[in-house]
C-alpha cells in the first residue's frame, strides 16, 4: 500500500488555479515568444518590405501593430494580476474545475496556433499580384477577432477572480475603519 493519502475524487476533478494560470502564462509566453522571433527575423529582411514601383515600402509597422493588438492585451492582463498574486502573503488555495481549466489552456493554444498559421501563411503562399505579407497578415482578424475574444473570456476570469475570503475580510476592515 501507498503512504500517500487517497485523494477524494471531487479534488482528482479540480485544478489548483495558481498552477493553471502558470499553465497559461506558458501557454501565452510560449505562443508570443515565437511569433515574436519570427516576426523579429522577417523584420530584419525585406519580406515586409516589398518594392511597388522600384521602390521598398516598409510595411513593417502593419505587422507590429496587429502583433500588438492580437497578443499584448493579454500578456498584459496576466502579467498584472500575477504580480498581484507575487505581493501575496497568504497562498491562493482555490482551485478550478479541471474541464474548465482544460478548455481554456486548450483554446488558448489553438488562438496562438492560428496567429501563427496566419503569419506563415502570408509569408509563404505565393502574392502573385495579391496583398503583400505585411497586408494579408492583418486580414487574419477577420477569424483571430472571434477566438481571440473566446479565449481571453476563458482566462480573463481565471486572472481577475476575487477569492471570496480576502474580499470580505477587506470589506470587513474597511467597514470598522
Amino acid at each position: 500500500m501507498s503512504d500517500t493519502p487517497a485523494v477524494p475524487p471531487a479534488e482528482k476533478d479540480r485544478v489548483p488555479l495558481p498552477e493553471l494560470r502558470r499553465q497559461l502564462l506558458i501557454v501565452w509566453f510560449g505562443g508570443a515568444g515565437t511569433l515574436f522571433v519570427l516576426l523579429l527575423v522577417l523584420s530584419m529582411g525585406t519580406r515586409f518590405q516589398p518594392k511597388m514601383d522600384g521602390e521598398r515600402v516598409d510595411q513593417r509597422e502593419k505587422v507590429w501593430a496587429w502583433y500588438v493588438g492580437a497578443i499584448g492585451p493579454t500578456l498584459g492582463l496576466m502579467l498584472g494580476v500575477l504580480g498581484k498574486a507575487a505581493l501575496d502573503t497568504e497562498p491562493d488555495e482555490r482551485t478550478v474545475d479541471r474541464f474548465y481549466a482544460r478548455f481554456a489552456v486548450g483554446l488558448s493554444a489553438f488562438y496562438l496556433l492560428m496567429a501563427a498559421i496566419s503569419v506563415l501563411g502570408a509569408i509563404l503562399l505565393p502574392q502573385d499580384g495579391g496583398p503583400t505579407a505585411a497586408e494579408a497578415i492583418p486580414v487574419s482578424n477577420l477569424w483571430l477577432g472571434i477566438l481571440q475574444g473566446l479565449a481571453v473570456a476563458a482566462i480573463g476570469f481565471l486572472f481577475t477572480a476575487q477569492d471570496r475570503k480576502k474580499a470580505a475580510s477587506a470589506a470587513n476592515e474597511s467597514s470598522i475603519s
